[in-house]
């Protein structure tokens, strides 16, 4: 079966999101700098648009410094906004963007970008992990109950074990009372 098959089969669900908040900063009406609680989703993005982001990001730090002055720690920050505004999405409304990058850019300290860039990779590796098989997952779950991870990395090898993160800090998470 084709790929568009599978999209047109009904088998589908809505895409997962995850619910973040972050500080962003403002201004009020007598130019006071400001600080909120801001909440939105992120949503995956398929490799097109992360493309897209990367594009426009390049276009972005063009149209500003040129073509050869572009300082390299620039082109990832504006790369992680580019990816930040497609991937952060309306809580009320997912299919609607919650900002665009030049919002984000003027709302968003690097340190806090940063944050929400890396909860959105957590995001991804717990909603897309690599795969291993389901047996050899709860044998390494059973053995983490019991062991330190220099053990679980000798006795099941490092790529299984670091491929089993994500869902071993899901199990973590869900078994840990929050603080």
């Amino acid at each position: 079966m084709k790929l568009a098959a599978f999209l047109e089969a009904g088998s589908s669900r809505p895409s997962a999101t995850r619910t973040v908040t972050f500080k962003a900063l403002g201004f009020d009406s007598q130019a006071r700098r400001l600080v909120v609680d801001a909440t939105a989703d992120l949503a995956p993005l398929s490799e097109t648009e992360r493309q897209d982001a990367l594009r426009e990001a390049e276009a972005a730090l063009r149209t500003q410094y040129g073509l050869d002055a572009i300082p390299e720690d620039r082109r990832g920050d504006e790369q992680q906004y580019q990816v930040l505004a497609r991937a952060l999405r309306e809580t009320d409304d997912v299919r609607k963007p919650f900002s665009t990058a030049t919002e984000l850019r003027a709302a968003l300290n690097v340190r806090e970008a940063s944050r929400l860039s890396q909860e959105y990779a957590l995001f991804l590796e717990e909603e897309f992990p690599d795969v291993i098989d389901g047996e050899t997952f709860e044998k390494l779950v059973e053995e983490a109950k019991k062991n330190s991870l220099p053990v679980l990395i000798s006795s099941f090898g490092y790529d299984v074990v670091r491929r089993s993160m994500p869902g071993l800090l899901v199990l973590w998470r869900r078994s840990t009372p929050p603080t």
